[in-house]
């Protein structure tokens, strides 16, 4: 059953890295992302980041439940890269006060970010994992770099650079039709991971 948990959880942390990093390259500095940077760069024991304006991204906002502030969404980043479960949630009051509300960020050992396995190997990769038969189209597979912390799962020991793969609507050796994101270790191309997503007949 925890393993099921964990397994479900990557895949939800590794589907929000995605769609960050593809949306949110440029985000807009709205006047509450500016307030939780300030916050965090005037106190910089409040958080294990050294400068909060590189190395958190903003992947959401939205006005704070119940309450008249904005709750401002951050996932974590070591030298760019997304690092995979990392969360920071800040509530901006109306007054302007900055609470923390959520933070799972997390060191991040001086892994490095220079991948020797390139996107298109992963791809192959993650695709021959699968047992996938056919060629892909391009429009069928993106790969993302990202940093696999230590523990999040079973077979990361030790904080990792890998590929997020996303195949979309590829046949498996069954012959069942759905999308998957496979993580593929960006130095040796082992398959860390994979989680079936929208399974479609």
């Amino acid at each position: 059953m925890k393993k099921a948990i964990t397994i479900l959880i990557v895949g939800i942390m590794l589907g929000s890295c995605a769609s960050a990093s593809s949306a949110q390259r440029d985000v807009e500095i709205t006047p509450a992302h500016r307030a939780v940077l300030e916050y965090l760069s005037r106190d910089k024991t409040l958080i294990a980041l050294s400068d909060p304006s590189l190395e958190l991204r903003k992947i959401g906002e939205r006005g704070a439940s119940g309450a008249s502030g904005v709750l401002v969404r951050f996932e974590q980043l070591h030298h760019g890269i997304p690092v995979v479960g990392t969360l920071l949630v800040c509530e901006v009051g109306s007054d302007g006060v900055v609470r923390i509300r959520a933070n799972e960020l997390r060191p991040v050992v001086d892994v490095s970010v220079i991948p020797k396995i390139e996107a298109r190997a992963a791809v192959r990769a993650a695709a021959v994992s699968l047992g996938v038969q056919g060629r892909l189209h391009e429009r069928q597979s993106d790969a993302e770099l990202v940093i696999v912390p230590a523990g999040a799962i079973d077979v990361a020991r030790v904080d990792t650079l890998g590929w997020a793969v996303t195949l979309e609507d590829v046949f498996d050796a069954n012959r069942v039709r759905g999308t998957w994101r496979i993580v593929v270790d960006a130095m040796t191309g082992a398959v860390l991971h994979s989680d079936r997503l929208l399974p479609r007949d």
